[in-house]
């Protein structure tokens, strides 16, 4: 498992091809898309390396952490059902 101490903050940089792999998977287009993005690349074993940096908070940032919320919950909800189904097809292939 990959060490990421904070999936939202900062930015995210790919290798286009291994983006490739996972993209047409990400169905968030908000603020957890970057979230889903780790979370796939995880599931796919990629090797994923958190470079530290210097960051600002934006003090005029517009974010709302009820909304926040109400978007992240299910978001994270509708990934981990999805990994669960691709886990348990694949015992039932493995088997069946």
């Amino acid at each position: 498992m990959n060490p990421i101490a904070d999936y939202q903050c900062g930015f995210k940089a790919m290798n286009s091809k291994r983006f490739r792999k996972i993209a047409h998977h990400i169905k968030n287009d908000n603020w957890f898309f970057d979230t889903e993005l780790l979370l796939l690349a995880e599931r796919k074993r990629m090797r994923i390396k958190q470079i530290d940096v210097h960051w600002t908070d934006d003090g005029d940032s517009r974010f709302n952490l009820g909304y926040g919320m109400i978007e992240f919950t299910p978001s994270l909800m509708r990934v981990r059902l999805s990994f669960w189904k691709e886990s348990l097809r694949n015992i039932l292939n493995e088997y069946f």
